[in-house]
């Protein structure tokens, strides 16, 4: 009798949780490209963590600043110390949902699009941001993508105007995540 009455309290925990996956990477890539006319400056971080609740749409993401390698040391030596101040603001972070994450099958393969809405902290200053993008079922989990601008001025982020001329004013985001079932 204990048995069958605790099979019937744990059931429904069981039941709850299939279908409810979540998804996870250590290795998501963001990248930064600002153009101007004067000079093309391109940064990318391969260390992205994220993870991806299919049953609600939440989704995270983590980075650390200094992960972030540009193609010429002193750019990133600027970039930490001067301009995005790693020794004070040492994380990125992004906590969002799906909006239309009931227009995505997890279980199908295909490629969905997707809006993502959530809050954007950089630089000690958190903003709304949201971006279109797509979300892609494989065979062995799942892609994420999205390019959106940001605007470094709206982090608090001074440019000082010997090289403002350098970076642009928005600044483009690329976004590409390989998750796998957690």
């Amino acid at each position: 009798m204990k048995k069958i009455l605790l099979l019937f309290v744990i059931a429904p925990l069981f039941l709850s949780a299939y279908g409810q996956e979540n998804f996870f990477t250590k290795e998501g890539k963001i990248t930064f490209y600002s153009h101007t006319p004067l000079e093309d400056i391109t940064a990318k971080n391969t260390s992205v963590g994220s993870i991806i609740n299919s049953s609600t749409g939440e989704i995270v993401f983590t980075l650390k600043m200094t992960d972030f390698i540009f193609p010429k040391k002193l750019m990133q030596k600027h970039f930490n110390n001067n301009y995005v101040e790693s020794d004070k603001f040492p994380k990125a972070t992004y906590k969002g949902m799906i909006t239309n994450n009931d227009s995505v099958n997890y279980q199908k393969k295909g490629t969905y699009p997707v809006m993502v809405t959530g809050d954007m902290s950089i630089h000690g200053v958190t903003r709304e941001v949201s971006a279109e993008g797509t979300i892609s079922v494989t065979g062995e989990g799942i892609e994420a993508n999205a390019v959106f601008m940001l605007q470094p001025e709206k982090y608090d982020i001074k440019i000082p105007r010997l090289v403002r001329k350098r970076l642009a004013e928005n600044v483009e985001i690329t976004v590409d995540m390989s998750y796998n079932p957690m």
